[in-house]
C-alpha cells in the first residue's frame, strides 16, 4: 500500500496536470459502455413551480421549452416539478416569458429562478439588470431574457482577458491511460478535463488555463465541477457554489459531491463512485477515478479504456468521437464553447 501512495505522489509532484487510478495502476481494460438516459413523456403537462417563498409559478413540462418559454427551477434544488428522482432530469419545467416579465415589473428577482443556463456552465450567476459589485460581466446573451438578466461572473481570481491572446505557455498533460502530451492552448479559455461521455453527462469537470506575464507560461487557475445543474468552482484557496463564495472551514456537501480542505491546504472534490480530485490551489490537478467509469468518460484526460494510443479523441457534430493526432487540435476541440473571455 504505502508504495502504491509512493508512487501516485511522485507522479502528481512531476507534472501539472496528473492522474493515477485509485489502486495505483496505470493500465486498465474495460469495454466502452453508453448509459441510455431518461426520455421525457411525449404528452406535455402543467407542473407548479415554487420559485420563492410563497410563490408558485405555472409551467408547462416539456422536453425542450418553446422559443416564447424559459425553464425555470424550483427553490429547492432537490425538488424536480416535472419529474422524479429516478428519472434523474425528468422534462423542463417551462413558463411563458410574457408572464415571467409581468413578475419582474411586480418586484421579483426573476433572475434567480432560471436554471441549467449557458451562464451557469461558463461559472457565472444571472443577475437583474446590473452584476455586484464584487463581479465582472460574463458572456453576453448567456441568461434567459438577456435584457433583464446579465452574466455575472466573480472578479477575484479572475485576471481578465489576456493582453496578448496568443501568447501561450508549456502546460503538460497526461492522461488517465498515462499518455503524456504537451498543448499549449488560449489564455482566459475554458476546457474539458473530464466528464461521462454521454449526451448529457451526469458531471463534467473543467478547467481554465490562464498566461501569467511576470512567470511567461499558460497555467490553470481554476477548476469547475458541474453536477445536478450545480457548478462548484476552485479558484485558488476559494471556492464558489453557483457563482456564491463559500467558507471552506467546514466540508461542503451537495447531493452526492463533498468538497473539504486538508491540513496541507489541499482542496479535494469527492463525487460518490466517480472519482476524487485534488487541487492545490496553484495550478497543479490530480483526478483519480473510480473503476466503475473507466472507459465511460472523454475530454482532455482521455478515455480511460486503458489504450493510450487512443485517448486523443474530439467530439463531432454528429456526437461522434474521432481520433487526432495533433495535440492543438485535440486540445482546441474541448474548449467550453463561449468560455473564452474577449
Amino acid at each position: 500500500m504505502s508504495f502504491v501512495v509512493l508512487r501516485c505522489v511522485l507522479v502528481a509532484a512531476s507534472l501539472t496536470l496528473t492522474t493515477c487510478s485509485e489502486d495505483g495502476l496505470s493500465k486498465w481494460i474495460f469495454p466502452k459502455q453508453t448509459r441510455a438516459e431518461p426520455a421525457c413523456p411525449a404528452t406535455e403537462y402543467a407542473a407548479s413551480v415554487m420559485t420563492e417563498q410563497n410563490t408558485v409559478i405555472n409551467a408547462m413540462c416539456r422536453a425542450s421549452c418553446q422559443d416564447t418559454e424559459t425553464e425555470i427551477c424550483d427553490m429547492d434544488i432537490n425538488a424536480l416539478p416535472c419529474g422524479t428522482a429516478d428519472e434523474e432530469l425528468g422534462c423542463k419545467s417551462c413558463a411563458r416569458n410574457n408572464d415571467l416579465e409581468i413578475q419582474q415589473t411586480s418586484g421579483f428577482d426573476i433572475c434567480n429562478w432560471f436554471c441549467h443556463t449557458e451562464c451557469r456552465s461558463y461559472g457565472g450567476t444571472c443577475r437583474l439588470l446590473k452584476c455586484d459589485d464584487n463581479e465582472r460581466l460574463g458572456y453576453i446573451g448567456t441568461c434567459p431574457l438577456p435584457w433583464l438578466c446579465k452574466c455575472c461572473k466573480p472578479s477575484q481570481g479572475y485576471p481578465g482577458p489576456s493582453k496578448s491572446p496568443g501568447e501561450q505557455g508549456d502546460p503538460q498533460f497526461r492522461t488517465f491511460d498515462g499518455f503524456h502530451f504537451m498543448y499549449n492552448g488560449h489564455s482566459d479559455c475554458e476546457y474539458v478535463f473530464f466528464q461521462e461521455c454521454v449526451p448529457r453527462p451526469s458531471f463534467s469537470v473543467l478547467i481554465r488555463h490562464q498566461y501569467l506575464e511576470n512567470a511567461m507560461k499558460m497555467v490553470v487557475t481554476e477548476v469547475s465541477i458541474i453536477h445536478n445543474g450545480d457548478r462548484v468552482t476552485l479558484i485558488e484557496d476559494r471556492l464558489y457554489i453557483n457563482g456564491k463564495i463559500h467558507n471552506l472551514l467546514s466540508p461542503l456537501k451537495l447531493g452526492n459531491l463533498t468538497v473539504t480542505r486538508d491540513n496541507a491546504g489541499y482542496v479535494r472534490a469527492k463525487l460518490d463512485y466517480t472519482f476524487t480530485l485534488t487541487w492545490n490551489g496553484k495550478g497543479r490537478v490530480a483526478p483519480v477515478l473510480n473503476q466503475s467509469i473507466f472507459g465511460k468518460v472523454c475530454g482532455l484526460m482521455g478515455n480511460a479504456d486503458g489504450d493510450p494510443s487512443n485517448d486523443m479523441q474530439v467530439p463531432m457534430p454528429d456526437g461522434k468521437l474521432k481520433l487526432v493526432t495533433e495535440s492543438d487540435d485535440f486540445g482546441d476541440k474541448w474548449i467550453v464553447p463561449g468560455s473564452c473571455s474577449i
